[in-house]
């Protein structure tokens, strides 16, 4: 069977491409082989493909489906230019059919029909709707090393979009440093209802800078105007700082504890040695 949730599209422009995720479960205990078709207003629109296919490139009709297992299948609607505004209904059906050898035995195919509602309304609206997710690569930063965000965009409008962020970093009350980062020009615009993650996207060297505190201030841009901004504070750290973490952890979270264990170890060591150097028969013993 399939998840028969109504798939539903809105505001949707003249050839745009929609696409959805169908997800076939399969309960029995053998193989089964699944057929796609569609029918209504949407039959000419849709066509299937395997979940790996992300070009979209090889339609396919059907799929076989492992015991006890799952599947996912892309189906992509692809709007027709001259299509009038206006909503168009349909269905896409989800047949399975018994096997061959099932077929052999009783002479005839057991088949049953899952649909799924699909409903594509089609505007001549533009909307440019953008959502964006900003995540640094880490928040500690060794001297030297650069700062890394990565950089998720959502299309939630009808129109392809080039979004570019703006990176402003800040000690203190000062700005530190401030650039334009363009939309990645190797890379295709975000397709409506597409999601693309670029990691990173930004990023600021920290090589000449003092170790400290820092903030980073994230302003997403379309069209020249500010849409989101996001804010994180991260931290510049030398090599004193390291060791001091280092140490840190010898002494379970307490700074304290670490040094009394580092010198506890060395006086245990020193200790050894001299012993040995005054005794070295024990030495021979021992090994």
């Amino acid at each position: 069977g399939q998840i028969t949730e109504p798939i539903i599209f809105q505001d949707v422009l003249r050839g745009q491409q929609m696409k959805a995720v169908l997800t076939l479960l399969n309960s029995e205990q053998k193989d089964v082989v699944y057929e796609f078709s569609s029918f209504g207003d949407i039959s000419e629109w849709v066509s299937f493909f395997a979940k790996s296919d992300s070009n979209f490139a090889n339609p396919i009709a059907q799929a076989l489906m492992p015991a006890n297992n799952f599947l996912e299948v892309w189906a992509v609607f692809n709007v027709p230019p001259d299509a009038p505004n206006g909503v168009y209904k349909g269905e896409i059906i989800v047949t399975t059919a018994e096997d061959d050898l099932a077929k052999e035995a009783t002479q005839a195919s057991v088949r049953q029909s899952v649909g799924r509602e699909v409903s594509i309304e089609i505007t001549g609206k533009e909307i440019a709707k953008l959502s964006s997710q900003v995540i640094p690569e880490k928040y500690g930063i060794k001297k030297g090393k650069p700062l890394e965000i990565k950089v998720i965009y959502e299309n939630q409008g009808n129109v392809f979009l080039t979004p570019s962020a703006e990176l402003e970093i800040l000690r203190g009350e000062a700005i530190v440093f401030n650039a334009v980062f363009p939309y990645p020009a190797d890379s295709e615009a975000i397709k409506p209802l597409e999601t693309k993650i670029f990691n990173p996207l930004l990023s600021w060297q920290t090589a000449g800078q003092k170790p400290g505190e820092y903030q980073a201030k994230i302003a997403i841009l379309l069209n020249g105007q500010t849409i989101q901004e996001e804010e994180f504070k991260f931290k510049i750290t030398s090599l004193q700082d390291n060791v001091l973490k280092i140490v840190s952890k010898i002494g379970f979270g307490s700074l304290g504890m670490g040094w009394f264990l580092i010198g506890l170890l060395f006086f245990i060591i020193a200790s050894t040695l001299i012993l040995l150097s005054r005794r070295p028969g024990v030495f021979k013993k021992l090994f």
